[in-house]
C-alpha cells in the first residue's frame, strides 16, 4: 500500500521505464569477462511538474522488474518521501531476492526520485544528498586487457597530459590470472606513459590470494597507489573474490607489508573507507539510499 498523501504535497505521478542497448566499437574485456555492447536502464519520474532522471546499467530484465514490482508502490508517493520510497522497493522485491538485478531496479528508481526532488526543491542533487566537499577528483577508467600496447598508452595518456587528469585506472589479470608478467609488462607500460600520475590497478576478482600478494609486491615497486585523498594509504576492501582475491585473508596479510593496494572491485559491498566509498556505484547496489546515506 502507498503513503498517504497530502493534497499541497507534489507526488511521483508516473514512472516511465526504457531500455538502450548501446554496441562498443570493439569488445572488452578485464580480468574475468568480454562484453560487446552496454545495456543502460532509464528511468524518468514525473512529478510537481517536473521530471527526474535515474539509469542503471544492467539487463533488460531491471525494466521488467521496475514495471511489475516497483512502480505499484513508488507511483502516487510524495516527491520528498524518497527514503520511504526506498524502504517499500526494498519490501517489494523480497521473494525476487535483494542483490543482482533487484538492486540495479532499485538504483535506477531511487535516482531518478532524489533527482526529481532536487528539481521540485530548486537546488542541485548535491543539496539534497547532502554535499561533503566542494571538489571532487575524478579519475580516467579504463585500460582494459583487450587494448593492445599502443592504444593503452595512448589512452592513459591522453587522460593524463591531455584532459589533465591525475589518476588514471587500467584492468589487469587477463584470463584469470594466466600471465602474471605479462600484466606487469602492461603496468610498466603505463607507468612509463603518465609519469607521476596516480595509477591503479583492477584485477576484478582474476587473482586467488597468493597470488594477489605476490603480484602486489611488484606492483607496489611500479607505483602502484591509493587515492590521495584517502583515509589511509594502506586502507582498501574486498568482496568475496572481487578485486585481488579473497579480502578475509588478502587484507590481513597485505595491510601490515604493503603501502599500495589495489583499486577495489566496482561490485563490492561498499564501505566506510576513503578508498571504497568513490569506487561504490550506486547504480548498481540500490541508489544513493542504500549507500551513502545510510
Amino acid at each position: 500500500m502507498n503513503a498517504p498523501t497530502s493534497t499541497d504535497a507534489p507526488v511521483v505521478e508516473r514512472l516511465d521505464v526504457s531500455t538502450y542497448r548501446v554496441p562498443l566499437p570493439e569488445a572488452h574485456s578485464d580480468g574475468t569477462l568480454s562484453w560487446d555492447s552496454v545495456t543502460a536502464v532509464v528511468v524518468h519520474a514525473h512529478g510537481g511538474g517536473r521530471c527526474g532522471l535515474g539509469l542503471t546499467y544492467g539487463p533488460a530484465a531491471c525494466a521488467t522488474l521496475i514495471e511489475e514490482l516497483l512502480v505499484p508502490v513508488v507511483e502516487r508517493r510524495r516527491v520528498d518521501a524518497v527514503a520511504g520510497s526506498w524502504a517499500a522497493m526494498v519490501r517489494a522485491i523480497r521473494n525476487a531476492g535483494r542483490p543482482g538485478v533487484s538492486s540495479m531496479a532499485i538504483a535506477a528508481v531511487d535516482i531518478a526520485l532524489w533527482d526529481l526532488l532536487a528539481r521540485n526543491l530548486d537546488v542541485p542533487l548535491d543539496a539534497v544528498l547532502g554535499r561533503v566537499r566542494d571538489r571532487v577528483a575524478v579519475y580516467g577508467s579504463g585500460g582494459f586487457t583487450s587494448l593492445d600496447d599502443a592504444a593503452l598508452a595512448e589512452q592513459l595518456g591522453g587522460w593524463v597530459h591531455h584532459d589533465g587528469m591525475a589518476r588514471v585506472k587500467m584492468k589487469i589479470a587477463a584470463g584469470w590470472g594466466a600471465d602474471e608478467r605479462r600484466d606487469l609488462e602492461r603496468v610498466a607500460l603505463a607507468r612509463s606513459t603518465i609519469g607521476d600520475a596516480g595509477l591503479f590497478v583492477d584485477a576484478n576478482g582474476g587473482y586467488g590470494t597468493k597470488q594477489a600478494l605476490r603480484v602486489g609486491g611488484a606492483l607496489e615497486q611500479l607505483g602502484v597507489t591509493c587515492d590521495t585523498s584517502s583515509t589511509s594509504p594502506t586502507t582498501s576492501w574486498w568482496s568475496g573474490r572481487c578485486s585481488m582475491g579473497s579480502w578475509r585473508c588478502t587484507t590481513a596479510r597485505w595491510r601490515p607489508k604493503r603501502t599500495a593496494p589495489v583499486t577495489v572491485c566496482s561490485s563490492a559491498t561498499p564501505r566506510p573507507s576513503g578508498i571504497a566509498s568513490p569506487r561504490y556505484r550506486s547504480a548498481w547496489r540500490g541508489g544513493p539510499s542504500a549507500g551513502w546515506l545510510r
